[in-house]
């Protein structure tokens, strides 16, 4: 009787062992997961920041840019139907003469 006790003791200290160590490990695993997901967040955070100029950079390039157009004052009205008139104050030009290109201006 005294040897069985004795048996069910020593088996009764290995399952406590053995819980031990397993509890051990995965205490050891929870903290290598939250060392391994603080290092992801680090370096999304990171590469975040250095991206941002980038990335806007990229979307002003991307975006269409728009040309003013010059007025066309041939036939006395500009094609936004501004007169030319007004064009002429503006410029401080008295008189308008339209010529061809290559031709000096007056």
């Amino acid at each position: 009787m005294l040897l069985r006790d004795r048996s069910k003791q020593i088996a009764s200290d290995a399952a406590a062992l053995e819980l031990a160590y397993l509890r051990q490990q995965v205490a050891e695993l929870r903290e290598a997961v939250r060392t391994r997901d603080d290092f992801i967040a680090i370096a999304a955070h990171k590469l975040r920041n250095l991206m941002t100029p980038n990335m806007a950079a990229a979307e002003i390039a991307l975006k269409p840019r728009t040309v003013p157009q010059a007025p066309d004052l041939r036939g006395g009205v500009c094609s936004d139907n501004t007169s030319v008139e007004f064009w002429q104050r503006s410029s401080g030009h008295s008189e308008f003469r339209p010529y061809q290109l290559g031709e000096q201006p007056l």
